[in-house]
């Protein structure tokens, strides 16, 4: 939350297709040590996908602290949704880790498409072209100044012919496949 008072975090959990494991051997280890009170763990419904919630307390020298863990499998993958709030103010952010753990589904393929990455590249100069003059030919999605400090050089530097130059172009996003 902006004032600081909750914490709701989106953390990637492993490879698989049953959150229970996940969660199971988080309780049994980390919580555990952390000696947190557990209230409940159970599968819990969503739209899209297995879900496993573990809502509990932990007492720390700050105060009581509350929370919900959720892990959530999508895609082959395992994804860990937390909110932590202070035990009193917890009623207060709840509705918003219950929307957090609905929100979260595989994207449309609209919206796969529409996601881009700015992808460092090398381009040649023209002889004597500026910074501003070579970034608008090569489509440089970098600014001048964050340009020619990626180049180590001047921002009133001309080019020589051929001087390879680092630039950001942006791509549509491409998932890394496994080799």
């Amino acid at each position: 939350a902006p004032d600081g008072r909750a914490r709701f975090a989106l953390e990637y959990a492993g490879k698989g297709a049953d959150p229970q494991p996940f969660a199971r051997a988080e309780v049994g280890a980390r919580l555990a040590q952390m000696r947190a009170l557990i209230d409940s763990a159970e599968p819990q419904q969503t739209p899209c996908c297995k879900s496993f919630a573990v809502r509990g307390r932990l007492v720390t020298p700050q105060g009581e602290l509350a929370g919900q863990l959720t892990w959530i499998a999508l895609g082959g993958h395992v994804y860990r949704l937390s909110a932590v709030a202070r035990s009193m103010e917890l009623e207060k952010y709840s509705g918003r880790a219950s929307r957090m753990v609905r929100s979260l589904r595989a994207p449309t393929p609209e919206e796969r498409a529409s996601v881009t990455v700015d992808r460092l590249r090398l381009a040649r100069a023209i002889g004597g072209e500026t910074i501003a003059e070579f970034s608008q030919r090569n489509q440089n999605v970098y600014e001048v100044h964050q340009t020619a400090i990626a180049n180590d050089l001047e921002v009133s530097a001309r080019l020589s012919k051929g001087q390879l130059l680092k630039i950001g172009v942006r791509e549509p996003y491409r998932p890394v496949l496994d080799s």
